[in-house]
């Protein structure tokens, strides 16, 4: 569909009818002076459009758009244009059986304006679905370009030009319907909204309030039930206690009286086992007083014997050791005579070479002196003969000398004059050279700039990489620790482990079921003390004994787990919260003090140091022991009898008040106590625990290093990245014409420094030759003169020189001697140091012999060490059993009270069981009458009696008792009487109904939620479609608008750069021109014809996207000049043949490309129009 012919009537500036007519299918102008009402024709056509924002045909109210506004007598203005519609394809919707389509606009002052289709009424918006349906819409006018607009364009932003590639692409559609669907989304909104009302104003309340009421009634029924229930409860408990009463009553005689029989025997039992402690601690008595001081004393005797056999032995090794320790010394003292005797070879050996070098000195100068006798004699004898020396060795006369100076002043002419114009030719070349350089360097200093942005970065990367906080050696180093420190401290763990396993130091037990809490196990008693000076230790070992391995724990729980578990070992447990301290009474210990002397006496407690929550374990193990510092003092103390407390000497000798006596320690001075094994697994778990933190602080610095490994990787990678592209940079740039023309104007400048210094050394020879010259052209005019001079002046040099060779031979003759002396002296240390090295040999052979008699002796020693240790060990047992006999009687005596305890208390239990039978047989008596009573008044008791206490039954009275089932009864009786008062018996029904609403109500709005749901999945659909839109049309206008404007402006491109946000999402449009490949920074660098091409192009690129079937265009080469504007018009010509073009231009370049052209003229106060023949263009 096209316009075919305009009609315009009373319109703007057209006071009288003017008809346009067989306007071309494609390009159409209209021209005219300014003013004379082109625009206006264009403005007549949008009117009849059914444009509805007057802005755009320049009008403020429809009365501006009738002629001078209805003051020329003309009321109404109209425009009828006819469309040619014989396309079927491109015909409007409801139009293709319509060849001719008529349409007419007309507006009356202060009236209203009126529409017309093919001669009937119509309405503005069935012209404008018209329009629309082809593609023309008037309030969004793409195919409506008037003046201003190109303006516009330049000076859109981003999100302006991007919404005009929308407006191309038909995008609209996609945001009316997403507006409708989001319309439909706020009316389900409304709708849930309005639900959740009723559920919470009406619907909700009232099922709250009739679930309320249903649960009262049924409560009611609930209560009714119960208080029946709980009345029988009551009555079958009150019933059921009876006869447990009188059964357990029955039961408990018959217990009793049997349990009154069984004292008996009870007594008779605890009497003999009394007497059976009494023989047995007779007996033991007997035993220690009789064998103990015999047996000990051989033990003691033997042991002495061992030890002696030990000490002995161990002596001879410990002298063999001294021997071979003073001979080492001696190898040591003979190694370092080698070393100074070595020293001094070095300084007579420097001293023999700077002698050497002396003589050799006095040799090159005795050697100079006898050439120049040489040289004088032969000098002499040329003089003689009458010739001279040129000074290059040659003889010749002064004639002869006078000859060859001058040919070689002129060979050095000829030199010379070679390097000046070697050096003019230069220095012609390199101006030259240095403006080829200055035209080719664009390339290579671009070149240079790269290289040189490139090693920036590479400098920067370097200290970024600098300050990163890693070291991959240090990493290295760290991982590597760690694996060491992991395998030094398992191997700390395991010696310290065993250390304590072998000395019975380590509590081992398996809780494979969790019994024991391992935080309230505190550890072995020798761990848990530290004696504060070690000459004490052997006294504490003996004062302990094996209370030094007992295990200290929180309480007696934690034992009896303990003991649950399967010990590896007999372990024997110290409980704080059960331990009783047991301490020496201080009067007992200021008489012990008094006995002895305060630097003779100790108490236990005061040599150790504990931690104070261990107390009571530490009184109760070294609480009641004394330490003595020699035998007597603790014999005294011991058996005072104000102290009468157990008392051990230093060395370890152990005596009781009850009189029992052990001395001679097992250990002896060579051995290691109990608390020297102690120190040493302290040592090693302070050196484990150091560990532990090296190993932690080192794990820690590797994790610190691990944070900054992936930076300091990718610094290091891009630092790679950047090297690599350095070398290619360079190699590039050392590959290019520039760099080569660089190297010879670098060359050139070097050989003009060269040729400097030759020209100079040239002449310098040349001046010296003629000076020379003249010299001998002289001494030829005075040759006897020089020829007495010159002799003279050889016969004195010869002289000095004789003089000083003779002096100099004299010298050489003493260096001579003195160099044999230091020969003699070298010769002599050498000599001592052989000497030496065989002292060293025989030494160490005499160190072999006396480890080997070292090791005959060692095998002996050992033996005689495991004979005392076992001696050791059977006085120590036997200094065990003795204890262990005193501690048995201890304990004998105990349990000997005890069981007379239990006796007497076994009498009183007989006699009060007496008593309580027979009060017993009274109650039983009760209680049957009751019972009777009770199933005399409820006989449903003996019928209910079978399901007394059965699960599933009523009575089953579990954790109840006669008080709390008789308030219960009491309780329910009273609820009923209230609930009664208020129950609603209809309430049931009435929920059912609010129920079934509400489930009305649920569904509905489920419903709406899932048209929520599909709406927006629609709209997701939409924004979709919208985005694919976009992306064809953006695509599609960007090679178009890079096309059109190379076109018009050769050598120049164009793109539309995308403008993003944070979702990467496509937020506008950005346009960028280039100019012979390099982009612009900014369009306000162009001239205002360009800027005006750009707009152009990328209005005819948007254009070329989607075709309508009209565009009309109002002078928008107005900014052009006329080979653009002609340029623009071809395009048009050749390019838009699928639309209609009515374009309004002043400029002949545009319209001489029109098909039909029209021109407007002002005419008696009205713009008239005519069709302009296509031979009249271009007059």
């Amino acid at each position: 569909m096209y316009i075919k012919d305009v009609e315009i009537d009373g319109f703007k500036s057209y006071g009288r009818m003017q008809k346009l007519v067989n306007f071309d299918t494609q390009f159409n102008a209209i021209t005219g002076l300014n003013g004379s009402g082109k625009s206006n024709i264009l403005d007549a056509i949008c009117f009849l459009l059914g444009i509805s924002n007057l802005a755009h045909v320049r009008a403020g109210t429809m009365d501006d758009l009738v002629y001078k506004q209805g003051q020329a007598g003309v009321q109404k203005a109209s425009v009828t244009v006819t469309f040619d519609n014989s396309d079927k394809s491109a015909s409007p919707i409801g139009y293709e059986s319509v060849p001719v389509i008529r349409v007419s606009r007309s507006v009356i002052i202060k009236g209203k304006t009126s529409y017309s289709i093919n001669g009937s009424n119509s309405t503005m918006t069935k012209v404008q679905e018209l329009f629309r349906s082809v593609g023309l819409n008037v309030n969004r006018p793409h195919f409506l370009i008037m003046q201003g607009r190109i303006a516009k364009v330049l000076n859109m932003k981003p999100h302006e030009i991007l919404g005009m590639i929308e407006e191309a692409a038909g995008t609209t559609l996609y945001d009316q319907k997403r507006e409708a669907s989001l319309k439909q989304l706020r009316d389900k909104d409304e709708t849930i909204k309005h639900i959740d009302e009723l559920f919470n104003n009406d619907v909700t309340p009232k099922i709250e309030r009739l679930k309320a009421e249903k649960e009262g009634y049924l409560n009611f029924q609930r209560v009714e039930r119960e208080c029946a229930l709980s009345k029988q409860k009551l009555i079958v408990f009150e019933y059921k206690s009876k006869l447990s009463t009188l059964n357990s009553g029955k039961a408990e005689i018959e217990r009793q009286t049997q349990e009154t029989g069984e004292f008996d025997e009870l007594i008779q039992r605890a009497v003999e086992e009394i007497n059976e402690m009494e023989a047995e601690m007779r007996e033991t008595n007997e035993a220690l007083a009789s064998e103990s001081a015999k047996t000990k004393g051989n033990l003691q005797e033997s042991l002495k014997v061992a030890s002696k056999e030990y000490t002995d032995l161990l002596a001879q090794v410990e002298k063999l050791d001294e021997d071979q320790t003073s001979k080492q010394k001696d190898i040591a003292f003979k190694n370092n005579q080698i070393k100074s005797d070595e020293k001094d070879i070095k300084k007579f050996e420097a001293k023999l070479v700077s002698s050497g070098k002396d003589v050799g000195g006095d040799a090159d100068r005795r050697s100079e002196l006898e050439n120049i006798i040489t040289t004088n004699q032969e000098k002499l004898s040329n003089l003689a003969r009458g010739q001279v020396d040129d000074g290059e060795g040659n003889a010749m006369s002064l004639k002869g000398l006078i000859g060859s100076l001058g040919t070689k002043i002129s060979a050095l002419e000829t030199t010379n004059y070679g390097y000046c114009q070697e050096r003019k030719r230069i220095e012609k070349d390199l101006p030259k050279a240095e403006s080829d350089l200055g035209k080719i360097s664009k390339d290579s200093a671009r070149l240079e700039e790269d290289l040189a942005s490139c090693e920036s970065k590479v400098a920067e990367v370097n200290s970024k990489m600098g300050k990163i906080n890693f070291d991959e050696t240090i990493y290295s180093d760290n991982r590597r620790r760690v694996e060491d420190i992991k395998f030094e401290v398992e191997n700390l763990r395991t010696r310290i482990r065993d250390e304590k396993q072998l000395n019975g130091l380590e509590v081992n037990y398996n809780d494979p079921n969790g019994y024991v809490n391992t935080s309230d196990i505190f550890g072995t008693v020798g761990l848990l003390m530290k004696v504060k000076d070690p000459r004490f230790y052997t006294a504490m070992d003996t004062a302990l004994g094996g209370n030094i391995r007992n295990v200290v724990v929180k309480s007696s729980d934690t034992a009896a787990s303990l003991l649950k578990c399967r010990m590896q070992n007999r372990i024997s447990f110290l409980p704080l919260n059960e331990l009783k301290p047991r301490l020496i009474r201080p009067d007992a210990l200021r008489r012990a003090r008094e006995i002895g002397g305060p630097d003779n006496v100790w108490y236990a407690l005061d040599l150790i140091d504990y931690d104070p929550k261990y107390e009571k374990a530490m009184q109760f193990v070294c609480g009641n022991v004394l330490i003595c510092s020699t035998s007597e003092v603790a014999k005294k103390v011991c058996f005072d009898k104000g102290v009468y407390t157990r008392c051990v000497n230093l060395l370890g000798d152990d005596y009781n008040p009850q009189g029992i006596m052990s001395g001679g320690s097992s250990i002896s001075k060579s051995d290691a106590t109990m608390f020297d094994k102690i120190d040493k697994i302290r040592e090693m778990t302070n050196t484990w625990r150091g560990k532990e933190r090296d190993l932690h602080n080192t794990r820690e610095s590797i994790t610190e290093m691990e944070k900054c490994r992936s930076d300091y990787h990718q610094a290091k990678s891009a630092l790679t990245d950047l090297t690599n592209q350095q070398n290619r940079l360079k190699s590039k740039l050392e590959s290019s014409d520039a760099y080569s023309l660089k190297l010879t104007l670098e060359r050139y400048k070097l050989r003009l420094g060269e040729l400097e210094q030759l020209i100079t050394t040239t002449e310098k020879e040349l001046e010296s030759c003629k000076t020379k010259l003249e010299e001998a052209q002289r001494n030829e005019q005075n040759e006897a003169i020089f020829t007495a001079n010159e002799i003279k002046k050889a016969k004195k040099e010869l002289a000095a020189a004789e003089k000083e060779l003779q002096s100099s031979k004299d010298k050489f003759i003493a260096a001579e001697k003195l160099i044999q002396d230091i020969q003699n002296e070298l010769e002599t240390l050498r000599e001592s140091i052989v000497g030496e090295m065989g002292t060293i040999k025989q030494l160490e052979l005499e160190i072999e012999e006396l480890e080997v008699q070292k090791q005959q002796v060692i095998p002996t020693l050992n033996a005689a060490k495991d004979n005392k240790e076992e001696k050791e060990k059977v006085l120590q047992g036997y200094i065990d059993l003795q204890r262990n006999n005193e501690m048995k009687i201890e304990n004998l005596k105990v349990l000997q009270m005890e069981k007379i305890k239990e006796r007497d208390q076994f009498g009183l239990k007989k006699r009060a069981a007496e008593k309580s039978l027979e009060a017993l047989g009274n109650k039983i008596k009760e209680v049957e009458v009751e019972v009777k009573e009770i199933e005399k008044a409820h006989e449903f008791v003996i019928h209910q009696r079978e399901h007394f206490d059965k699960p599933g039954t009523n009575f089953v009275f579990t954790g109840e008792t006669h008080e709390t089932l008789k308030a219960k009864a009491h309780e329910n009786a009273k609820m009923l009487e209230e609930l009664g008062k208020s129950v609603n018996k209809k309430a049931i029904h009435l929920l059912a109904t609010s129920e079934d609403t509400f489930n009305d109500l649920i569904a509905a709005r489920n419903s709406i939620d899932e048209d929520k749901a599909s709406v927006m999945d629609t709209i997701k659909v939409l924004e979709e479609m919208k985005r694919k839109a976009l992306i064809e049309a953006y695509e599609k206008v960007n090679g178009d608008f890079h096309s059109i404007f190379s076109t018009l402006l050769p050598g120049c491109g164009g793109k539309l750069q995308k403008t993003v946000n944070d979702e990467n999402a496509l937020v506008g449009l950005e346009v960028r021109i280039s100019f012979n490949g390099q982009f612009k920074e900014s369009l306000s660098e162009l001239s205002g014809g360009q800027r005006s091409l750009i707009a152009l192009s990328l209005i005819l690129a948007m254009l070329k996207y989607s075709p309508a079937p009209l565009y009309i265009l109002d002078e928008v080469d107005a900014a052009l000049d006329l080979s653009h504007t002609q340029n623009i018009g071809e395009m048009i010509k050749k390019h838009f043949t699928q639309s209609q073009f009515v374009i309004v231009s002043l400029k002949d370049g545009m319209f001489n490309n029109a098909n039909v052209l029209f021109k407007t003229q002002f005419l008696d106060g009205s713009s008239v129009v005519k069709r302009i023949p296509e031979t009249g263009f271009l007059a």
